[in-house]
């Protein structure tokens, strides 16, 4: 497997030093991994936010973990312009996510884009008693026991099935005596602008193996809003355009989603 990184530096100030080295690739031989270089202690919460332009327009968002034991000038080339600044900060990294990779590889217009997210962790009100960890062994329990009961996640990018949610490594998950809450727990410290991410052009366009059916039924709606996106498109450039379903007439259509059977005709 050819580990793919696209790497970022930010600043202290949340600006971007250097925007990314490397682009997004999907192929079976690749793994595209986030990469940042930042100034933050260790502890910071660190986010990925993956926008496609125009579709939905809410990110879909990754915790980074911390490459433990790596600093700035493990994964930057000393001739790099700014290695000596670096040499000393640290790097989190997170491989693009499968729900990620689903709608960059449908949006065939391509337009994504990627802004990151700092925060600090406080402790949580209303936790009283540690009932354990949640994440790598088990997940929560259907109920509490007492109000304040309460569970450590220690697993990064974890789906809790009983909270219905993300969590990530250290969140504490509360029970209030009728359901299981994640409690305000950071304050955000800086969060980047958001800027266009270069996806290589072979990126696919298979759905992800690891996906709910309610999952590729929302991919397949994205993917029909791309669609109707680069009919627009199309329109605004002053061509004519039809959008149909069913088998394409020979030599004139040109096919943007077979999964739905739609497609678009250029008719002037």
């Amino acid at each position: 497997m050819i580990r793919n990184p696209i790497q970022f530096i930010i600043s202290g100030s949340g600006t971007y030093l250097d925007t990314q080295r490397g682009a997004i690739k999907a192929m079976s031989n690749n793994i595209s991994v986030v990469q940042i270089i930042a100034p933050y202690p260790i502890t910071t919460v660190v986010k990925v936010n993956y926008l496609i332009y125009d579709i939905l327009n809410e990110p879909i968002s990754d915790y980074m973990p911390p490459k433990v034991g790596s600093k700035g000038k493990d994964v930057l080339p000393p001739e790099h312009p700014l290695y000596q600044q670096i040499a000393e900060w640290d790097v989190w990294e997170v491989p693009v996510g499968q729900r990620a990779l689903a709608r960059i590889g449908k949006y065939r217009a391509g337009r994504v884009g990627v802004s990151f997210t700092f925060k600090t962790r406080y402790q949580p009100e209303g936790a009283v008693t540690l009932k354990g960890m949640i994440g790598r062994n088990n997940d929560l329990p259907a109920a509490g026991t007492a109000i304040g009961d309460y569970y450590i996640c220690d697993r990064y990018n974890y789906t809790s099935a009983v909270l219905g949610e993300k969590i990530t490594k250290n969140d504490v998950i509360i029970w209030d005596g009728t359901t299981w809450k994640k409690p305000p727990q950071e304050s955000l410290i800086n969060q980047t602008e958001t800027i266009p991410l270069a996806v290589d052009p072979t990126v696919h366009d298979e759905m992800p193996p690891d996906i709910t059916e309610e999952e590729a039924l929302e991919e397949l709606l994205v993917a029909l809003m791309a669609d109707v996106n680069t009919a627009i498109n199309y329109m605004m450039a002053g061509l004519g355009v039809e959008i149909s379903e069913g088998t394409p007439e020979s030599g004139n259509t040109e096919p943007y989603n077979q999964d739905v059977v739609v497609w678009i005709k250029k008719i002037n």
